[in-house]
């Protein structure tokens, strides 16, 4: 179903949406994910294989009918043509300066994501401009040319720069992302040799993942000396590297998995219902710290609290953080009865944002950024706490700049006049 509805979109030039977000989103963490759990014996389950697979066995089948209601609100929408957002023409406007602007951009993000002043408030802007690595990377891609050097110059700066960090990045989901914005780069410049995709993918799965877990988990010697775990990786013999692949899909790639942990730890009684509090919290996430000095971190018990309390991750883990996804979340809100009825809010409520794009009268350039940044913010949609913010800063953001565009050509006109 997910890959029917992302194909018809793809037809009605609607690629980049945050419905098609949630179509891919779908395809890869339920599809692929669950398939390679089901087929690989992932030993680091902490509350049983068995135990995760009976649990799924009760709540897949009422998210699947969910998905499925989605699939026929997609079907009529199909049929009548009623997919009420902009027809993008990618080559009929220039992009140099929305190229640089936005790389500029997204490298703000990229070094200030991390510091104190993201973290809340109205410092939560800056992992906003973070999310625009992706479009940024897109758009380099798709309208670099030979006879424009300044299009080269970006494409340098967007390898030197963003290329590097995600190479570099202790998190292996940005190079994946970069990588996938690359590939949608070249799919708008054309037919992608479906060949050369094939061997750029066993590429990365068996040898440059294998060098990513080594850096997720011996960061410290990956910084020290990059080459060692460059060395280690290359080492590897192919039943390892197909090991490493196999389970990254199966736990990583995988929100059934988190699910089944949270509705297992609810019926152990290790979590309670927290009976939609966790949304009520999205109101108090944007309130502003200098406003309530007191305010707690609500990050850190979705990213924190929860995984430790469902043993996704040991207590002892006093680092890593890991927001289950919104299906899951909404499953230690309220019984996974519910989950139709979430998932056909949730795919409303992203159609939603796909019309008000259109309704806002946007630049068309700054449209197609919005656009295509909440595709990539719904493909990873995780905690409400998370994704609320960053959806709502992304439309003040773009909203800003295009008011700014707007005024400055309203003032040359005049002048001109």
């Amino acid at each position: 179903m997910g890959i029917y509805n992302l194909s018809k979109r793809n037809k009605l030039n609607q690629l980049l949406t945050a419905v098609s977000g949630l179509h891919v989103s779908v395809i890869m963490f339920f599809g692929l994910g669950f398939l390679s759990y089901v087929n690989y014996d992932l030993q680091i389950d902490t509350i049983g294989r068995n135990e995760v697979l009976i649990t799924l066995k009760k709540t897949m089948p009422f998210f699947s009918f969910g998905y499925f209601i989605i699939s026929l609100l997609e079907y009529n929408r199909f049929k009548n043509e009623k997919i009420n957002v902009y027809k993008f023409d990618f080559k009929k406007h220039s992009w140099d300066f929305y190229s640089a602007f936005f790389l500029f951009l997204a490298y703000i993000g990229l070094l200030f994501s991390e510091s104190s002043f993201a973290n809340s408030g109205i410092g939560t802007f800056v992992p906003v401009l973070n999310n625009f690595i992706y479009p940024v990377t897109i758009l380099i891609i798709a309208k670099v040319e030979k006879r424009n050097s300044f299009s080269i110059l970006l494409l340098f700066l967007l390898i030197l720069f963003v290329g590097y960090n995600a190479f570099t990045s202790s998190w292996r989901s940005q190079l994946i992302m970069f990588s996938i914005s690359i590939l949608i780069g070249l799919s708008l410049r054309g037919r992608i040799n479906y060949v050369i995709l094939s061997i750029v993918g066993i590429i990365y799965s068996f040898f440059i993942l294998p060098f990513q877990e080594i850096k997720k988990h011996n960061y410290e010697l990956f910084k020290n000396d990059p080459m060692v775990a460059v060395v280690i990786s290359l080492n590897y013999d192919m039943e390892t590297r197909f090991e490493i692949f196999s389970q990254f899909l199966a736990e990583r790639i995988n929100f059934s998995r988190e699910m089944a942990y949270v509705q297992n730890a609810i019926d152990d009684g290790k979590l309670q219902y927290r009976d939609g509090e966790t949304y009520i919290e999205v109101l108090y996430q944007l309130i502003p710290r200098e406003f309530w000095n007191e305010k707690p971190i609500y990050n850190k018990y979705t990213g924190g609290t929860i995984p430790r309390t469902i043993q996704l991750l040991p207590w002892t883990d006093l680092y890593t953080s890991w927001a289950v996804n919104s299906f899951a979340e909404f499953i230690y809100n309220f019984p996974y009865q519910y989950l139709p009825l979430f998932s056909i809010v949730l795919y409303l409520f992203l159609s939603f944002l796909d019309r008000l794009c259109v309704n806002l009268k946007l630049e068309p350039e700054l449209l197609w950024m919005l656009q295509t940044t909440l595709f990539f913010l719904s493909v990873t949609l995780v905690s409400v706490i998370f994704s609320s913010t960053y959806f709502l800063w992304t439309f003040l953001v773009i909203i800003f700049f295009d008011r700014i565009k707007k005024s400055v050509s309203e003032n040359t006109i005049v002048r001109r006049i």
